[in-house]
């Protein structure tokens, strides 16, 4: 979904409870608050303390990047009951394809679009790095699928789902069950290696 989002020149602020900078965003003329970790400011935007003005001169520094974060967070329906976005050090960041499969299908590529959404709310905004490549098959009516890789190169490990075009079409529980099984299958091979790590 098409959203109009706009960042006013505001100065960010601290905001002390949870150990963040805050600066807003207007989305569709409603304000959004959005908050970005001292964490992330130390980790990913060059903050040399952890005071509020070495955290400011980091977030003022990288304010574009820090907005396009805000942006796709937006964008992807990552904002809370309360109007807020939370920037942590695990965002989510997506590498995602459709193929050209897909492109010259209308069916087909309306249902990958769907799938994506529903993705979206299942995988969240703390997600870190995932590569999302959907494609498809046209057959004989009624045989057409859509497919889904999703890929983590740190680990490395991917899995794949085939879905079936006919049953999107009627009920989405069973392809939002199966977009959640591909998912636990990332979590689960993160896991495996976090443990391996820890010995």
């Amino acid at each position: 979904m098409e959203h109009e989002i706009l960042f006013p020149e505001d100065e960010p602020y601290y905001v002390f409870e949870r150990d963040c900078l805050g600066f807003r965003a207007v989305v569709r003329g409603k304000p959004v608050l959005c908050l970005v970790t001292a964490e992330l400011l130390l980790s990913r935007f060059g903050a040399r303390e952890m005071d509020e003005q070495s955290l400011r001169q980091a977030f003022l520094e990288h304010q574009a990047e820090i907005h396009a974060i805000a942006r796709d967070h937006i964008e992807n329906g990552w904002i809370d009951e309360e109007h807020r976005v939370f920037l942590t050090t695990r965002f989510t960041r997506l590498k995602v394809s459709f193929s050209r499969e897909l492109a010259e299908s209308s069916p087909l590529f309306a249902a990958a679009q769907i799938g994506h959404r529903l993705l979206l709310e299942i995988i969240g905004p703390n997600a870190e790095e995932v590569d999302v490549e959907w494609g498809g098959n046209e057959h004989p009516p009624g045989d057409s699928v859509i497919t889904l890789r999703l890929a983590d190169l740190s680990i490395p490990y991917s899995v794949e789902r085939v879905f079936p075009l006919r049953k999107q079409r009627e009920d989405l529980s069973p392809f939002r069950l199966l977009l959640a099984g591909a998912w636990s299958s990332i979590l689960r091979a993160r896991s495996r290696k976090l443990i391996l790590r820890s010995g």
